[in-house]
């Protein structure tokens, strides 16, 4: 479907580190190099400069629309206007419903749940950050108990599982559907440590594959809680917002919650 109309929209459209023509060389763990929250809000304002615009709508779905928010929150007086769809704002009630041990995605699917975790030791699964971080680990291959390519299968079936998309295989020719997520930003980035790759169990340098950056970025982010605090007190910032909001979310998003936009909605005072 289209989203913008180009009659009335100059539309530009990024491709965040690590995806598209923002790969770096290597294999997939040196596209997690420096990629954060706060490194994509410097190249969205590095491009609007490039652009040469001084002010510009910001739009976003999922974790785009976190990502647009984080943009807002940061360089409000370059922004127009804000739409967003499928808003998210990762905060920890946020990862637990979609990913996490307690009630949420996993009392909806909870056979799909356990395929996705069975492999992962009991300390490992008390959190949604914590499970991100066992499979951001058997990506990279750093896991004795899970492939790199078992690790990217399950993630992605899990995603497909709460959007109605069909199962697959990575190692298939008929690619993946993938889902993914998102958060929202304070005024000034926090300091944030350095992710460490984890060491090769099987000596193997993963290759970088385009079908399965999307999902090793969503694990990447989730188990760092998009490298943001408390989503609760971002929320409070939008209040300072003087420009108009949109917001479009489906009732039944079983991966972000209609609460989210309620919320904001409720928060702005632009909002709709």
């Amino acid at each position: 479907a289209q989203l913008f109309d180009p009659n009335v929209y100059r539309v530009a459209l990024m491709d965040q580190r690590g995806c598209g023509k923002s790969r770096r060389t290597g294999n997939s763990g040196d596209q997690l190099d420096d990629n954060t929250t706060w490194s994509l809000v410097e190249d969205l304002e590095k491009l609007r400069e490039h652009l040469g615009h001084e002010k510009w709508v910001v739009s976003g779905g999922s974790w785009g629309s976190c990502l647009a928010f984080a943009y807002a929150a940061k360089y409000p007086e370059r922004v127009l206007g804000i739409a967003l769809r499928a808003a998210c704002f990762f905060r920890d009630e946020e990862l637990e419903f979609f990913l996490g041990p307690g009630p949420g995605a996993r009392t909806s699917k909870p056979e799909d749940w356990t395929r996705l975790t069975s492999w992962i030791k009991q300390e490992e699964l008390s959190s949604a950050r914590s499970i991100a971080k066992a499979f951001r680990t058997a990506f990279l291959g750093g896991s004795a108990e899970l492939s790199p390519e078992d690790a990217v299968t399950k993630w992605i079936n899990w995603e497909n599982s709460l959007t109605g998309a069909p199962p697959t295989n990575v190692g298939s020719e008929q690619g993946a559907t993938i889902s993914t997520f998102g958060p929202v930003v304070p005024a000034l980035p926090p300091a944030w440590p350095k992710f460490e790759k984890p060491p090769l169990a099987k000596g193997k340098n993963w290759p970088v594959l385009e079908r399965s950056m999307q999902a090793l970025l969503t694990m990447h982010y989730v188990a760092e809680g998009g490298f943001l605090p408390d989503g609760t007190s971002l929320i409070e910032d939008a209040r300072k917002f003087n420009f108009p909001t949109f917001l479009v979310h489906g009732r039944n998003d079983s991966v972000c919650s209609v609460k989210n936009a309620e919320e904001v909605a409720k928060a702005l005072p632009q909002g709709e």
